[in-house]
């Protein structure tokens, strides 16, 4: 990997680091996540502008938020070193923080950089570090006592997709009715299973499907508060207000409609008969 040469490199200069620093990488083959609907967007810097007060901005590829006539957050990609890659500081007013400025200036650099990044933080600092992960850099390694430890990485298993999902319900007859009837799956294959004294409905949803186990007497789904495992599923339907209104018609109630704050995308929940959270959106 490009970015360890260039840590490399970096330890054989005159800088030391007197705490542990974790290294984030970004290469330009991969696309950079795409930008939440309404979120902040970092652009080209007006030089006019004055910048974090009598902050000086380092020299290269500067990438900026604005607000209130000066720029409050502001990413940059140096010079490229002697691997190729281009270090990025990154810089936020205080009073600015935590509204995804630093990570709209992270994007457009990604976006608009065609040189490898790498991405330097504290390793206590953990909202950086947050902040590089969710403009999709990847972990290098950590510099440790002027030493690099790099990250072991493994292979993808090859999964290619889901195959299905199964969901056990106390009351089969009623949560039949409720995902064939109601919701409208279709049925691929239904069975008793007298060895086990229970059914399993196979329902078609899109390109997976829903196995639902009819086994009286199963405990009850904790749900409130949440436990631990499956939280919810989730279905995109291609009008969400008409869907709210054609569950609403069959006697289901929904949540208020609300908006993801990360995708900009609208959606809202509902359950079927055993507490068991279901998500529709856009």
């Amino acid at each position: 990997m490009i970015q360890r040469e260039s840590l490399r490199l970096l330890l054989q200069g005159p800088v030391r680091f007197s705490r542990p620093v974790l290294a984030f990488g970004a290469d330009p083959e991969t696309a950079p996540p795409e930008e939440p609907r309404g979120a902040a967007r970092a652009r080209p810097l007006d030089g006019r502008l004055p910048v974090l007060g009598a902050v000086r901005m380092p020299k290269g590829l500067v990438r900026g938020v604005e607000a209130e006539g000066r720029v409050v957050s502001w990413a940059v990609a140096r010079e490229a070193d002697e691997a190729g890659v281009r270090s990025v500081t990154v810089e936020t007013a205080p009073a600015y923080r935590g509204r995804g400025y630093a990570r709209a200036c992270l994007l457009a650099l990604r976006r608009d950089c065609r040189a490898p990044l790498l991405y330097l933080c504290e390793s206590r600092n953990l909202h950086s570090a947050l902040t590089a992960l969710s403009a999709g850099f990847f972990r290098v390694g950590t510099i440790e006592k002027q030493t690099v430890r790099e990250e072991k990485t493994m292979s993808a298993l090859p999964f290619s997709t889901v195959d299905h999902v199964a969901i056990i319900v106390s009351d089969y007859a009623r949560s039949r009715a409720f995902y064939v009837d109601a919701l409208g799956f279709s049925v691929v294959r239904e069975n008793y299973r007298p060895d086990r004294g229970d059914w399993k409905l196979d329902l078609r949803c899109g390109d997976i499907e829903l196995e639902l186990f009819g086994r009286p007497g199963s405990p009850a789904r904790v749900t409130q508060p949440e436990a631990c495992g499956l939280r919810h599923l989730a279905f995109r339907v291609p009008d969400l207000d008409e869907a709210v209104r054609a569950l609403a018609a069959r006697g289901i109630a929904c949540e208020p409609v609300r908006t993801d704050e990360f995708t900009g995308k609208r959606m809202t929940f509902f359950a079927d008969p055993d507490g068991l959270p279901l998500e529709i959106r856009e």
